[in-house]
C-alpha cells in the first residue's frame, strides 16, 4: 500500500465511501472497518486478485463456497462480478461462519472489531489490527461510522 500514490488513495476511499456506509446500516459493521480493510486487502485497488476478480478484501475460497473462484499466486480467490458483490459478500463473511461472534461488538468500536478481526485470523496480515487502526485513523475514516 506504501507503493500507492495518495492521490489513488483519495480516489479508492472517495469511490468507496458510500458502499460501506450502506453495508454498516445493513450489516452492522462500522464503515471504517469495511473501507479500511478494503483498502489495506486490495492495496487501494491495485492488487492482482482485485483487477482480475474484483475481489477487495483477498477473501480465499473457502468449503462452502459455490460462486467463481480465480487463482492467482498459486491461491484460489472469490472472483466477483463487480466491487459491489465482492463488498457484500465480505459483510456476510463477517457476519456468518468462524468471525460472526463480530456482529455483537459495538458497530462504532472499530478498535474492537480491528482486534476480534486479527484475534479471529480474518487474514494472514501481520499485525491486521494496528494496519486497519492506522488506515482509519490517518484518513478519519472514523467518521463514516456516524452515518
Amino acid at each position: 500500500l506504501e507503493s500507492v500514490p495518495e492521490s489513488e488513495k483519495a480516489s479508492f476511499l472517495k469511490r468507496f465511501a458510500h458502499v460501506a456506509i450502506s453495508e454498516h446500516r445493513k450489516f452492522g459493521i462500522p464503515a471504517s472497518i469495511i473501507l479500511a480493510n478494503a483498502m489495506l486487502h486490495s492495496a487501494g485497488g491495485t492488487a492482482g486478485y482485485t483487477g482480475q476478480g474484483n475481489n477487495y478484501f483477498a477473501l480465499t475460497c473457502t468449503e462452502g463456497w459455490e460462486g467463481t473462484t480465480g487463482t492467482w499466486e498459486g491461491k484460489c480467490y472469490r472472483r466477483y462480478d463487480n466491487a459491489w458483490a465482492s463488498f457484500r459478500d465480505h459483510s456476510q463473511y463477517l457476519s456468518t461462519g468462524g468471525v460472526a461472534g463480530l456482529n455483537r461488538l459495538d458497530p462504532n468500536d472499530y478498535r474492537a472489531w480491528a482486534r476480534a478481526m486479527e484475534a479471529g485470523a480474518y487474514s494472514r496480515q501481520a499485525n491486521l489490527a494496528s494496519h486497519l487502526v492506522q488506515l482509519i485513523e490517518r484518513y478519519r475514516l472514523f467518521e463514516l461510522d456516524q452515518k
